[in-house]
């Protein structure tokens, strides 16, 4: 009996240890200057390879974001490359250009991209922009945890001399669509819908979609209200 109960507690340990499957969004927009910082934790089902081959997929970043028509890397093998992103809205297409750099280890893999402002279309919308990334294995759960790190600073949207969308405004649509894009990738990879329409039509019927919409509805109105005052600040935890 004392070794069923012991054999029974050794099973029970490495439970306690494994985090639950979690992302959480910090966000902070000052004026046209945005921060926003992405922390994600897969259960151990899904391996670290499978949670790096999404982060690194253009196809599943098309497929969640319906105005990225077109995502390509001039090297597909190497740690430094250039990545291209046509923006198609209001059936106009643009063209931004990213500079990046990757490094990979046992159980780790890391992502620097910066915009280059110069080239095509990249600097029409924004004065400069950075993207890290960053996921790691625990060798004792087989958990994977990424961090991703969004900085940079917006421009007016204007046509001709007419402002379209105030650069507070375009920060608080721009990150918010940001963090709608990766909790979905999020749920696809934790399994959340056996395939992309699936996990899409739960997300917009959960309760993290319903989360994610009530902080946008304050950051558009205080945007819209504080203008060139605009400061804002919000944590995001789910579940």
């Amino acid at each position: 009996m004392k070794r069923l109960l012991w054999s029974f507690c050794i099973l029970l340990i490495p439970a306690k240890l494994l985090a639950a499957p979690s992302i959480q969004f910090d966000l902070t927009i000052k004026n046209s200057l945005y921060d926003l910082v992405v922390q994600e934790v897969l259960p151990a089902s899904t391996t670290f390879s499978e949670v790096t081959s999404k982060l690194r997929n253009p196809e599943l970043f098309k497929a969640f974001d319906p105005s990225i028509t077109g995502m390509s890397r001039n090297n597909q093998t190497g740690a430094d490359y250039l990545l291209t992103q046509e923006v198609t809205q209001y059936r106009i297409k643009n063209y931004s250009v990213f500079k990046c750099h990757e490094d990979w280890a046992i159980g780790s893999w890391t992502r620097h991209c910066d915009l280059q402002t110069s080239v095509l279309d990249s600097g029409k919308y924004m004065y400069w922009k950075f993207e890290d990334t960053n996921c790691s294995s625990n060798a004792d759960t087989q958990e994977t945890s990424c961090k991703l790190h969004l900085v940079g600073e917006m421009k007016d949207i204007k046509l001709a001399r007419l402002t379209l969308m105030s650069a507070p405004s375009f920060a608080a649509k721009a990150k918010y669509e940001a963090i709608k894009h990766f909790a979905k990738i999020w749920m696809y990879t934790i399994g959340e819908g056996a395939s992309i329409d699936q996990t899409i039509e739960s997300y917009e019927t959960g309760a993290l979609s319903a989360l994610i919409e009530k902080n946008f509805a304050v950051a558009k109105a205080q945007a819209s209200s504080q203008g060139t005052n605009f400061n804002y600040k919000a944590h995001i935890q789910y579940p």
